[in-house]
C-alpha cells in the first residue's frame, strides 16, 4: 500500500469521532487535480470515476500510521486531555504550541511505555495531535486548502460539500453517519467561537477563530435532516482585479476604471 508517495506497512488511523466515514479514494478513479495541504502528510486530489461525466469528488488523504504510531497517538491523546485545558477562543495557536511541546516532553518521558519514534514518525503524532485536539478533525485539511471557501453539511448520511475556487460545489469523501456524532461536531464547533447550540437555541452564527463564518442549526427544531453547518472560510488575499474578471464578478471595462 502506498499513502503519500511513500510504502509503508499501513493501518487506519482511529477516528476519534465514530460515525464520521472517510471514504477512500478508488484505485480506477480518474484524478484530475493534486496538490499538497502539508508536506508528507496531508494532500487533496479531485478525482472522477473513469469514463463518466459527473461531478468530481474531493478526496482529503492523510498520511496513516504504522500500528505502533497508532497505539500510541491514542495513548498521548488520553494522557494530554487530562494534563491540558480545551483551548479558548483567540489562543488557538499558543494552544498548538503549548499542545506539541507538552506531547515531546511526554513522549520522552513515557519512551518506555510509548515507544520511540524517530523525527518523521514524530512529525506524523504531532499532526493528528493537532488536527483532533486544537483543529477541526476529518475537515482540517479543507480548512487549510486555500482553494475551498465554503464547507457545508446538510445532515447524516450525505457527503460533506465545499465550493471550490476551480471545480465549484463539489462532494467531499467525508460524510456524517450518526446523528449524535453530527450533533456532537457542531457543539465543538460552537465551542470555537465561544457561543452556545441546544434545542433552547439551535439557530447559531458566529464567528470562529481565523474570522471564519459559522452558520449552524441543531436537530430536528429546524431541519428535518438534522444538524446542519456551513463554514465560510475568510480569504486572507483579497481576490485581485484578474481574478474578478475571470471570475465573472467585474467586467474588463469596469476594471479599466481601477
Amino acid at each position: 500500500m502506498e499513502a503519500l508517495g511513500k510504502k509503508v506497512k499501513l493501518i487506519e488511523v482511529p477516528n476519534p469521532w465514530k460515525g464520521i466515514e472517510i471514504k477512500p479514494i478508488p484505485e480506477d478513479y480518474e484524478i484530475l487535480d493534486r496538490y499538497v495541504i502539508r508536506e508528507g502528510l496531508a494532500e487533496v486530489m479531485i478525482a472522477t470515476p473513469p469514463g463518466q461525466t459527473v461531478e468530481p469528488t474531493y478526496f482529503a488523504i492523510e498520511v496513516q500510521l504504522s500500528p505502533e504510531e497508532a497505539l500510541a497517538l491514542e495513548k498521548l491523546k488520553d494522557i494530554l486531555s487530562k494534563e491540558l485545558e480545551p483551548p479558548k477562543p483567540g489562543e488557538e495557536e499558543d494552544a498548538k504550541r503549548i499542545l506539541l511541546e507538552t506531547a515531546d516532553k511526554v513522549l520522552r518521558k513515557y519512551e518506555k511505555a510509548l515507544g520511540r519514534f524517530d523525527e518523521e514518525s514524530k512529525n506524523r503524532l504531532f499532526y493528528y495531535l493537532e488536527r483532533d485536539m486544537t483543529g477541526f478533525g476529518p475537515l482540517n485539511i479543507m480548512m487549510e486548502d486555500y482553494r475551498i471557501e465554503d464547507i457545508s453539511c446538510d445532515g447524516v448520511n450525505v457527503p460533506v460539500y465545499v465550493w471550490h475556487r476551480d471545480y465549484e460545489s463539489i462532494p467531499t469523501n467525508v460524510v456524517f453517519t450518526d446523528r449524535d456524532v453530527l450533533d456532537d461536531f457542531i457543539i465543538q464547533l460552537a465551542h470555537k467561537s465561544e457561543k452556545h447550540i441546544s434545542s433552547a437555541f439551535p439557530i447559531l452564527d458566529a464567528m470562529i477563530y481565523g474570522k471564519h463564518r459559522l452558520a449552524a442549526t441543531f436537530r430536528e427544531e429546524i431541519s428535518p435532516r438534522g444538524s446542519t453547518f456551513t463554514i465560510r472560510k475568510f480569504r486572507e488575499k483579497p481576490f485581485s482585479i484578474t481574478e474578478l474578471i475571470e471570475n465573472n464578478l467585474l467586467s474588463p471595462e469596469m476594471a479599466a476604471y481601477f
